[in-house]
Order: C-alpha cells, then sequence, then structure tokens
C-alpha cells in the first residue's frame, strides 16, 4: 500500500488495515490524513441536510452538544470497525441514544476543565502577589509564570486528550483516568497531536468568519463541522497509535455497531 508523501495530502486509498468481518481496527494505520479529517465530510450524499441538524444541536443548550457528541462518538466506532468510506448520517430517530453516549465525554471534558482550575488560580494569584510586592519582582514572575504556566497547559491537554479518548470508548469516566494510557500515548503520538491542534486552529478561523457571515446562525454549524474534523482526527491518531505498539481501549457494547 503507498501512503501519501506528505501528511496534509488526501490518501489514495483507505488508509485502514484490513477489516475482517466487522471486527475492529486492531492493526491501525500508518499515518494520519489531515485534510480529509476535514474534507471527508462532504463525501456525505446529504452533507448539507447532515451539517443543518448537527447546526442545531449546537443550538440547543446542554442536551444538543451531548446529542451531537454522541453522533460523533457512535460515527468515530463505526468507522474504527468498517473503515474511512463507512459515513454515517445524523437520524434524529436515534436521539437519546446519541443523548446517552454523548454523556461520558462530555461530563470527561467538564471534569478535566474543572481539574485545570486549580493551575489558573495559582498562576493569578502569583502575579497578583508580585505585582502587590513591585513593578520589577512582577514583570519577572508573569514572564516566567506565564512560560511555566503554558508548559502546564501544554502537558495538560496531552494527556487530557487519550483520556477523553477513553472516557468516549468505554463509556464511562472511572477508569478514563489512566496516567499509564496517557503517559504511552503522549510519547507515541505528540507530534501527531500537535499537529491536529494547529490544523483545527487553521481551518477554525475561515470556518468561524464565513459562519458569522451566514447570519450568524451558520457560525452554530461552523462550531459543529470544527468537532466533526476534531472526532475525526482523535480516530486517527487512536489508529496510528495501534499501528506503534499501543494498547487498545476496550469499545463499549453499546457503541459496537449492529
Amino acid at each position: 500500500m503507498v501512503y501519501p508523501n506528505s501528511p496534509f495530502d488526501t490518501p489514495n486509498a483507505n488508509l485502514d488495515a484490513a477489516r475482517a468481518g466487522g471486527a475492529p481496527n486492531t492493526q491501525g494505520r500508518e499515518s494520519m490524513a489531515y485534510m480529509e479529517a476535514f474534507t471527508s465530510y462532504f463525501q456525505m450524499p446529504s452533507w448539507g441536510k447532515n451539517l443543518a441538524f448537527m447546526g442545531l444541536c449546537m443550538l440547543i443548550p446542554i442536551v444538543g452538544p451531548l446529542v451531537l457528541f454522541g453522533y460523533l462518538a457512535t460515527h468515530l466506532v463505526r468507522q474504527h470497525y468498517n473503515g474511512d468510506e463507512d459515513l454515517m448520517e445524523f437520524s434524529f430517530d436515534r436521539f437519546g441514544d446519541y443523548l446517552g453516549r454523548g454523556l461520558w465525554p462530555f461530563l470527561m471534558g467538564l471534569v478535566l476543565a474543572l481539574a485545570f482550575i486549580p493551575i489558573y488560580l495559582v498562576y493569578f494569584g502569583v502575579v497578583a502577589v508580585a505585582t502587590n510586592i513591585g513593578e520589577t519582582v512582577a514583570a519577572i514572575v508573569g514572564i516566567g509564570g506565564g512560560l511555566v504556566f503554558m508548559v502546564f497547559m501544554v502537558a495538560f491537554m496531552f494527556l487530557s486528550q487519550p483520556m477523553f479518548l477513553k472516557a468516549m470508548l468505554t463509556q464511562k469516566i472511572g477508569g478514563a483516568f489512566d496516567f499509564a494510557l496517557a503517559k504511552d500515548f503522549v510519547s507515541k503520538m505528540w507530534l501527531e497531536m500537535l499537529l491536529s491542534g494547529l490544523f483545527l486552529t487553521a481551518i477554525s478561523i475561515p470556518l468561524i468568519m464565513v459562519g458569522y457571515l451566514a447570519c450568524l446562525v451558520g457560525a452554530y454549524a461552523a462550531i459543529a463541522l470544527q468537532y466533526w474534523a476534531m472526532f475525526q482526527l482523535q480516530r486517527q491518531a487512536y489508529e496510528v497509535y495501534l499501528f506503534r505498539g499501543g494498547t487498545p481501549i476496550e469499545i463499549s457494547p453499546e457503541l459496537v455497531p449492529e
């Protein structure tokens, strides 16, 4: 199999290893396809209607994002079993299923966000104390503390991604705080994780601008499309991680495609 030379090239063939009888992709994939994580959405026959449904979810407070997360989690596992080309459209008939499946990644994201608050408070508390001492001290502490804060923030973001992924795939957060898995995942995938973050940042700016030009309502569809790309990149990263000898995550039977 020939793989693209550039990580931003769209592969000519499915990068997933061959499946057997609908089994999960335990062999993984050799490389990431960043641009395909975004452009693959438009291969869906009814992508316009599907995007409208996803944007509508973003308009519904609290419940809507849970449903969107559940749909994307279901789609992620379906492709992990059946390959990149298996694109599943949003169905309101499965609203309840999506709601239940989106709860766990949403809760995990909330817990991780709350866990970061103490670091945030400590940094600004130290800066506030230094300001009372003097401007020179405040400047030194502000710059030095800012660099330390950024290191903590990047490390936290890297470690939280595999925990979020495990909570989503296992449909529980009890065992998702797996620091051994997180450390192994980051050690094998740190470059791809960094490039994924940069790619999502790069596409978010024009998407949001186009969304606001579409009478503001389009901004919700643009955010939903960003989530699509984020979940696609997470699936790709997990499969590359498996290809590099990573530990498989046990997938909840609720997410296994029928």
